[in-house]
């Protein structure tokens, strides 16, 4: 585990930048890393120790929502900000995404938020998040577990668009009817 990069102040950001920042904004509600709108910085050989990796997991370690994103392949050079706990899996029994998916569910946030200090800003230690037991199933039970995940989630975004179109046909016809 490590914390991600602190910058003095506000990020350094350049245009021409070869390196994003993943910042707190750039989480969804659904613990996804949203790349369009990463900052961009300069390299800096003090950035490289903080390089993000595909299956790397990070840890929204400040503020009132703990939850856990995951690096996937094929994801540009990245740092983390401050706030975000980079964990690294060292073990082959564990799937990043099964671990996240773990992390982020309502049982283990309720037991993430009692390991938080800080009163105006909650804050999870990373001593403390290192102290997290995870239930860790077979691979094959990770796998249908996260493809579960998954599929509630094209289910969430699948309906939202149906609530979208619906309110969309309710506005025409009333617009149809009043004339």
């Amino acid at each position: 585990m490590s914390q991600g990069v602190h910058f003095r102040g506000s990020i350094p950001e350049t245009e021409k930048g070869t390196l994003a920042v993943v910042q707190m904004s750039n989480i969804d509600k659904c613990s996804r890393i949203d790349t369009t709108r990463l900052a961009k910085i300069d390299f800096d050989p003090k950035y490289e120790k903080h390089l993000l990796r595909p299956g790397d997991l990070l840890f929204l370690g400040r503020g009132l929502r703990n939850t856990a994103s995951v690096i996937g392949e094929g994801y540009l050079s990245a740092v983390p900000a401050t706030y975000f706990i980079t964990v690294r899996i060292k073990h082959n029994d564990i799937l990043p995404e099964y671990l996240a998916v773990y992390i982020n569910l309502s049982e283990t946030q309720k037991r993430i938020r009692e390991m938080a200090r800080g009163t105006t800003l909650a804050v999870i230690p990373m001593s403390e998040l290192a102290k997290l037991e995870i239930d860790v199933p077979p691979l094959e039970t990770q796998r249908v577990i996260v493809e579960l995940n998954q599929l509630l989630s094209k289910a969430d975004e699948i309906e939202k668009k149906i609530q979208q179109k619906r309110s969309l046909l309710a506005e025409a016809t009333i617009r149809c009817l009043v004339g």
